[in-house]
């Protein structure tokens, strides 16, 4: 997927509101960075759009790695094919092997949309007994949402092949401090040496006491879909220059907001090889 920085679209907003990118003070950012998460969202969920969909095999239940359970959880453990629960209060026993472990015969047929090690699910598109990606001959399943769950109907395998839209990212970012000592999934905002760029950052190791770099890999840049990068620029500036009570200009950007929503729309509708028509199958 092409990307764009999330500090680069910050950047084009900030100027669109006649502001220095470079001079924003720590009041304004917090604004800015508050529209961004919901505008980001609000053209996040409005298509399915192919920059930010996936297609994973699922189980019914999260499978099973070594490791220490709880009371109660159900997993899937890949060499039996199977489901188990939990009976302990805690337990790194291995199912189908372990007394802690009990078979789960009847079990309702859910996929949660956060299993552990897999990309949450945002939306569902549909759900295929085969990888539509390599087989033509795949069912469309009926299913049902409820409580971040897919409930296939009327199951028939192990797994299924979840196509969906992939949750929007939120950007929490406070600048950079270099006093803190970072924990996985934290963000900052900062500025290198000398003003020559600003970023967002997120931890991706349990314990970061180092400055954000492209060569640092406890931190990894937050980047976003570069197709929405041109309608958040306008949707950022029009909400800000609301605030400024300039609503003459924020008309304005409003305007080419929707613009450049309706553009890439039309790109997703009539230029892009990945539409397609869910396939049912026929009694």
């Amino acid at each position: 997927m092409r990307t764009v920085s999330a500090s680069k679209v910050l950047q084009g907003a900030v100027e669109l509101t006649g502001r220095l990118f470079t001079k924003l003070s720590n009041d304004e950012l917090p604004l800015f960075i508050g529209s961004l998460n919901r505008n980001l969202r609000d053209i996040w969920e409005k298509e399915f759009w192919p920059s930010v969909m996936a297609i994973e095999e699922r189980y019914f239940r999260s499978i099973w790695v070594a490791g220490t359970y709880t009371l109660n959880e159900e997993v899937y453990h890949t060499p039996t094919e199977k489901i188990y629960r939990n009976t302990a209060n805690t337990t790194t026993g291995v199912p189908g092997s372990s007394s802690d472990w009990v078979e789960q015969e009847t079990y309702i047929p859910y996929i949660s949309f956060t299993q552990t090690n897999e990309t949450e699910i945002g939306q569902v598109y549909r759900v295929t007994n085969k990888d539509p990606r390599q087989n033509l001959n795949f069912d469309t399943e009926e299913f049902s949402q409820k409580d971040d769950q897919i409930v296939v109907c009327y199951p028939r395998e192990k797994s299924y092949w979840i196509e969906f839209r992939k949750r929007a990212p939120l950007i929490k970012a406070e600048k950079y401090s270099s006093s803190v000592n970072y924990v996985k999934g934290d963000q900052v905002y900062y500025t290198s040496a000398g003003q020559q760029g600003s970023d967002f950052w997120e931890a991706t190791d349990a314990n970061v006491n180092s400055a954000p770099s492209t060569t640092n890999i406890a931190w990894s840049k937050i980047n976003i879909p570069y197709i929405f990068g041109p309608y958040l620029e306008h949707a950022i500036a029009a909400d800000i220059l609301l605030t400024d009570e300039k609503i003459e200009l924020a008309g304005i950007q409003m305007r080419d907001r929707d613009r450049m929503l309706e553009s890439e729309i039309r790109k997703v509708k009539n230029q892009s090889g990945d539409a397609f028509k869910p396939i049912f199958k026929t009694y």
